[in-house]
């Protein structure tokens, strides 16, 4: 298990392939963190006391095994950014739309059906990911945030791939100019060839006549 813990203690991150659990003695010896990263785990169970970070900002608990998220989360007042994407939650509590400083909740690739309708209450939220769920029942505004989140991000992945498309279009028009610069000398070096042989012919000859006038 890797892990880090700045010297303010507000920044905590353990991520590894190794940790099942979050140890419920973090969350009371640490009470002063913001972040906390627990993604790429095993994790399958975060104590109900994770509540004690009450100063906590951003947690981010994605590809793990979770099966659901624990209440203690939805007490964090000052969370603004949960990230759960790539576990096994098949149900978000009613209580998310407690968590009214939230600005980024991202839950995709889970197995999610029902989006609770209190989560139009989060009137600070700017980004939701809820891809790759079997999502029947979502608040409107959630749908159409998702949505916009979704155009964004395809209209970035398509920037993305233009920019992409003309530094390669660069390259081989570079590469282009290269060979047709190459092949410019090998021409001129053979015409400059022939023309040094050419007059050393006519010179030979020219010789030849001369020695011949001579007997």
């Amino acid at each position: 298990m890797a892990s880090f813990i700045n010297k303010t203690n507000s920044i905590n991150y353990v991520t590894s392939y190794q940790l099942t659990m979050f140890p419920s003695e973090f969350c009371i010896c640490l009470q002063d963190l913001e972040e906390l990263n627990l993604s790429q785990n095993q994790i399958t169970y975060i104590p109900e006391n994770i509540s004690a970070f009450s100063n906590l900002r951003k947690i981010s608990v994605g590809w793990n095994k979770l099966t659901e998220l624990p209440m203690g989360i939805f007490d964090l007042a000052a969370l603004q950014e949960l990230r759960a994407e790539n576990n096994m939650i098949r149900v978000i509590p009613g209580q998310v739309g407690d968590l009214h400083a939230l600005n980024t909740l991202v839950l995709n690739h889970n197995f999610i059906s029902v989006i609770p309708l209190r989560c139009a209450e989060l009137k600070f939220l700017v980004k939701v990911d809820l891809s790759e769920n079997p999502v029947e029942i979502c608040p409107s505004s959630i749908l159409l945030l998702h949505q916009k989140n979704e155009l964004l991000l395809q209209k970035s992945k398509r920037k993305g791939l233009i920019k992409r498309s003309i530094l390669l279009k660069k390259t081989i028009n570079e590469q282009l100019d290269s060979i047709l610069a190459e092949e410019k000398k090998e021409i001129f070096l053979f015409h400059e060839n022939e023309s040094l042989q050419d007059r050393s012919g006519i010179g030979g000859v020219q010789e030849e006549s001369t020695t011949s006038l001579l007997r």
